[in-house]
């Protein structure tokens, strides 16, 4: 038996979303990099409305996002498995409730997974917050820089 996997990269367009289905449909599984939400598969089912599943989203493209639910569902009705993943997310909410339950940076050291993450956020904020001082101190050319 031959496995075939596809790895399509996209914007966030509306008009997306149907080269997107067409591709999808391809295949028996479909891993979208996203945040696990604990009301999708009732989403995908029609158990909840594609309007009540989006309330409670902090969504940046929300014509993309019920175009998308639409999508998801009919693929879903298809026979299409569904899985939503974002290990790097999942893993940034766990140094969070580590943090707020009075864990500290070195509480880390024993999970390299979550070192890693750690250690790339620490460094994406030092290089924003280096870009905002530059940004209004120094030159265009410090800026385009720090960018």
């Amino acid at each position: 038996m031959t496995s075939r996997a596809t790895l399509v990269l996209s914007n966030h367009r509306p008009e997306t979303v149907h080269p997107a289905k067409e591709l999808m449909a391809c295949h028996d599984a479909v891993v979208l990099e996203e945040s696990p939400e604990p009301h999708f598969q009732s989403m995908l089912s029609g158990r909840l409305s594609i309007n009540a599943y989006m309330e409670d989203l902090d969504l940046e493209y929300p014509e993309f996002s019920r175009r998308m639910c639409e999508t998801l569902r009919e693929l879903h009705h298809g026979g299409k498995r569904l899985h939503q993943v974002e290990p790097f997310l999942e893993r940034l909410i766990q140094i969070h409730e580590l943090f707020a339950d009075g864990g500290r940076p070195s509480d880390l050291k024993e999970d390299a997974h979550l070192q890693r993450v750690y250690w790339a956020e620490r460094d994406a904020t030092a290089a924003l917050l280096h870009f905002y001082k530059v940004s209004v101190r120094g030159t265009l050319e410090e800026t385009v820089d720090a960018v």
